[in-house]
């Protein structure tokens, strides 16, 4: 029974139909370490039966001739690496079946593709280069630069995010507070910073705020800046994935 790829920490539900093509009993999944067993019921002492990083219900059940039942394994990895586990599914006339638990763990991975060229042709630096002048949020890696605007009005710039993973990831927008660092070097300091969360500002948005990203999907996003004054500014986006990762 192969799980397949999961993101780290995350949970994946698996569901698989067995059939019993023999006749009318009861049945119980236990770890092979654990057959051959005397008794059922010394065996099984929950609903589950949990096999770290797996758990599989129910762990015992009946089946009539031609029953068709879904078996329910939770897998949830720990750690980028491929888990297995040994079980047995046994029958109370000791007829045994051997399966496999199988899962691999994998991190939460995207990559910034581009962005849509600057339309002021006075402007020529690559929108995600940092220049040595350039005052950037100690964390960023990209920068998506827009033209000067007067106050209310707004333009907006397409640009790709994709899934370089084989495991669909959630995910949602949000908008802090910048902390400012012109000097390159001093890339230590990103860790351990607190970010104060920009709740009601409008000058910059993206569409879609959240939604999915589906296996080695490429999905594009519109970020509109809107200047409510004459001034310089600067915001942090952070991409949040259900696994707790700020990109």
């Amino acid at each position: 029974m192969d799980c397949g790829n999961a993101l780290v920490g995350q949970i994946k539900v698996c569901r698989y139909l067995i059939k019993n093509e023999g006749g009318d009993g009861r049945f119980v999944i236990l770890p092979k370490s654990s057959w051959p067993a005397t008794n059922f019921k010394t065996n099984v002492s929950s609903s589950s039966l949990n096999l770290y990083p797996f758990e599989v219900s129910p762990s015992i059940f009946e089946l009539r001739k031609n029953d068709v039942f879904a078996l329910e394994v939770v897998f949830k990895p720990p750690d980028t690496k491929k888990y297995t586990q040994d079980v047995v599914l046994a029958c109370d006339n000791c007829t045994t079946t051997e399966l496999k638990l199988v899962g691999n763990g994998e991190l939460a991975l995207v990559e910034y593709m581009s962005a849509e060229e600057q339309t002021n042709e006075s402007t020529h630096l690559d929108e995600t280069h940092i220049a040595i002048d350039d005052f950037k949020d100690v964390s960023s890696s990209k920068i998506i630069r827009f033209p000067a605007l007067n106050p209310n009005v707004y333009t907006t710039k397409r640009f790709a995010i994709k899934n370089t993973t084989s495991s669909p990831i959630d995910y949602s927008w949000s908008i802090y507070k910048p902390i400012l660092e012109d000097n390159l070097e001093n890339e230590m300091r990103a860790r351990n910073i607190n970010y104060a969360l920009e709740k009601d500002s409008y000058t910059f948005t993206i569409a879609p705020k959240q939604g999915t990203l589906d296996r080695n999907e490429v999905k594009y996003f519109e970020a509109m800046f809107s200047p409510q004054k004459v001034s310089i500014i600067s915001f942090f986006r952070n991409s949040q994935i259900e696994s707790g990762e700020m990109l």
